[in-house]
């Protein structure tokens, strides 16, 4: 997915690998959260995930602000043009996801993305659960 993705992503005035989206969707999901929920969602190391953001901040994607509650936590912040990006790249991948799903029945789509979201779903918990 990454082949064909990164064209698209230059096409709209980006330069960054398609990877570092993992990072964008998190945010778009669950705006502010810290550099280790991050790292532990996407399951990166604390410096590759710094290396993303940096990439992103260069983009003007995301910018980093201190926890008022805990110096030592950088939370992550989408930029305008970040949350901007979310309806472009939702196309895109809407319009790679039919390419890749045009051959593969439909009752066993369903399978797939009920069982998929349920995992996600189950994970999201478990990171989550600690911020109620």
């Amino acid at each position: 997915m990454g082949k064909e993705m990164k064209p698209k992503i230059i096409e709209l005035g980006y330069d960054f690998p398609p990877v570092y989206l993992g990072v964008l969707a998190d945010l778009w999901k669950h705006d502010g959260i810290s550099q280790k929920e991050l790292g532990m969602s996407l399951i990166k190391t604390k410096s590759s995930i710094n290396k993303m953001l940096t990439a992103l901040e260069k983009e003007c994607l995301v910018h980093r602000e201190r926890d008022k509650n805990d110096n030592r936590t950088k939370l992550i912040f989408l930029t305008q043009k970040g949350k901007d990006l979310r309806s472009k790249v939702t196309n895109l991948s809407s319009e790679l996801e039919l390419k890749l799903i045009e051959d593969i029945p439909e009752n066993e789509l369903k399978i797939a993305k009920s069982v998929l979201h349920r995992l996600y779903l189950k994970l999201s918990e478990k990171r989550y659960n600690h911020k109620k």
